[in-house]
């Protein structure tokens, strides 16, 4: 792992245990927080992952987390 990709972990690990969620919940909860509209497509016949990415659609984000997790994403802030 990079430090990158250890910064973006730390973030969705805060952020999703902060709402008792998962790294992965988070993960897919960001995503569909995307403004582009992003629909995770998950192929897993594993009923627990399959729950995971159910929970995802219950998962909350200010904009302000969602801001964290895309500057551990990308290494610096937006201007």
């Amino acid at each position: 792992q990079t430090p990158r990709d250890k910064a973006v972990a730390a973030e969705l690990d805060r952020i999703g245990a902060a709402q008792g969620f998962s790294r992965s919940v988070a993960a897919y909860a960001w995503l569909m927080a995307h403004p582009s509209g992003i629909v995770p497509i998950f192929g897993s016949q594993q009923e627990g992952r399959i729950a995971e990415a159910a929970a995802a659609l219950t998962m909350r984000w200010t904009r302000q987390d969602w801001y964290a997790v895309l500057v551990a994403a990308r290494g610096a802030p937006m201007p």
